[in-house]
């Protein structure tokens, strides 16, 4: 009877987790399973968080059989379960975590570890389950194509949620578009799914985003979905059997945080895999590629990668180390190649200098050269100078030499009648005199570099002025 009572306590329990979970205002730290009694100070406390997994879902069977197994692993007093917000900061002091890949994904920085991911039959390959559809009214004809859908206003579970919201930005940014700027505005359910149908049909948003198989899921317990119109339907394999605009990814999944031992860890992952199938197939297994919800991440800058909307060094770093490296190489290369140019201008200027000193010095030599050369030319001047003047002098002052002799013979004789020889004389030692004179003058020009100017002389006239210089040379008849 104790049995079961307390089974039908945690089954009460469970159901109303699995209301919490589809409230439109979800309380964090809400206790969705409580322990039974006093807790065993000699057994560890385990604290599981559970984040908001929008309604209705097919999957959502296997969560009361999850919390009753781990009830058996740590005894009903020593368990809890507690709903959280799912953000990272909230995780605080908790063992375990269950919910979306987007939740796990979202903590790298918390070392988490996932141990295990639901698989179904309608999914069974894990890593291949979770997708988004994007819907409008079929009375939208306005909206069939990525172009119609841009600038509409969005209904969505919530900015956290993985297949309610990021997914289906994910499949934007895949198709070229900027998700964060794509709709006009976003409006959230607070993660009840079935919301954002009525937000489309109250003409409060445009364009929704829902998981993959929830119009079938919707349709199966009686609901009316006719007026709802599927966007971008995408084909993904013929073991799909619903509607899903994105490619799929991994289940939801149970990590341990580094608070849970090793041991502890294998005792979870053991009864979890030992589970019997719910109806459906859905059981606990291994999810082995979480790289394209990790991509898919990083290409949205949300998630784990929500730094990347801030820009700080980490991040210029992270993007454009490629570049920084090579800014580096520039820069080194380009202090080398100035300290090199400088030495080598320092060099070339420094040669310049000797070579100009030099030429200062063998220029001061040719001048000095030139000088004594100059000295020298103007003592040869002056010897060929005085050649002239002792040549050109010789012939007057020779006649001159000969008439005063001649004169002093007629003066001895005391003729009268040599009154007009004497006279001839006379007048010719003025002749020559002038003579002299005149070489003297040219004598002067010369060394004022005066040149005499030229004219036409007759030779005959000069050998007679000669002939007759001679003759009258020879006055005297001795």
């Amino acid at each position: 009877m104790k049995t079961f009572l307390r089974t039908l306590t945690l089954l009460c329990l469970c159901v109303l987790s699995l209301s919490a979970l589809s409230e439109e205002s979800v309380s964090p730290s809400e206790v969705l399973v409580k322990p039974f009694g006093r807790p065993d100070p000699n057994s560890p406390f385990i604290t599981m968080l559970v984040s908001p997994l929008a309604r209705p879902n097919g999957q959502e069977d296997i969560i009361p059989q999850t919390f009753r197994a781990l009830q058996e692993v740590f005894g009903p007093n020593n368990f809890r379960a507690v709903l959280f917000s799912g953000n990272p900061e909230d995780i605080k002091d908790a063992d375990l975590v269950l919910g979306s890949t987007g939740t796990y994904l979202r903590m790298p920085n918390k070392g988490l570890r996932d141990l295990a991911t639901v698989a179904s039959d309608l999914h069974p390959d894990p890593n291949k389950a979770e997708g988004s559809l994007f819907v409008t009214l079929k009375s939208r004809n306005d909206i069939n194509t990525l172009e119609d859908m841009k600038g509409k206003r969005l209904a969505a579970t919530g900015p956290n949620g993985f297949a309610g919201h990021d997914l289906a930005l994910g499949e934007l940014a895949q198709r070229g578009q900027d998700p964060d700027h794509f709709f006009s505005s976003e409006i959230y359910t607070h993660y009840d799914m079935p919301a954002v149908l009525t937000k489309l049909r109250n003409n409060q948003a445009d364009i929704g985003i829902i998981r993959n198989c929830l119009l079938e899921n919707l349709k199966k317990q009686g609901d009316n979905v006719d007026d709802i119109k599927p966007l971008l339907v995408k084909d993904v394999g013929e073991s799909e059997r619903c509607l899903t605009s994105t490619d799929l990814y991994p289940n939801w999944t149970i990590a341990a945080t580094p608070r849970l031992s090793p041991e502890l860890s294998r005792r979870v992952v053991l009864k979890l895999f030992s589970l019997p199938s719910n109806p459906g197939g859905l059981h606990w297994t291994v999810a082995s590629d979480y790289s394209g919800a990790d991509a898919m991440y990083k290409q949205i800058r949300r998630g784990p990668y929500a730094y990347l909307r801030e820009w700080n060094l980490k991040r210029f770093w992270d993007m454009y180390w490629p570049w920084c490296l090579l800014g580096l190489v520039l820069l080194a290369t380009g202090i080398a190649h100035n300290i090199r140019t400088g030495y080598l201008v320092e060099k070339r200027t420094r040669q310049l200098r000797e070579s100009f000193q030099n030429q200062r010095r063998l220029e001061e030599k040719a001048r000095r050269a030139q000088e004594k050369m100059a000295s020298l030319q103007k003592t040869g001047v002056v010897g060929q100078m005085s050649l002239i003047v002792a040549h050109e002098l010789r012939q007057p002052l020779s006649a001159i030499s000969g008439y005063l002799h001649g004169i002093e013979r007629l003066l001895d004789q005391n003729n009268p009648a040599n009154s007009a020889m004497l006279s001839s004389g006379i007048g010719a030692i003025k002749s020559q005199a002038k003579t002299a004179e005149s070489i003297l003058e040219k004598v002067r020009s010369y060394a004022r570099k005066k040149g005499q100017p030229r004219s036409l002389l007759n030779a005959n006239e000069i050998v007679l002025e000669a002939v007759n210089t001679l003759n009258e040379a020879m006055l005297s008849p001795t």
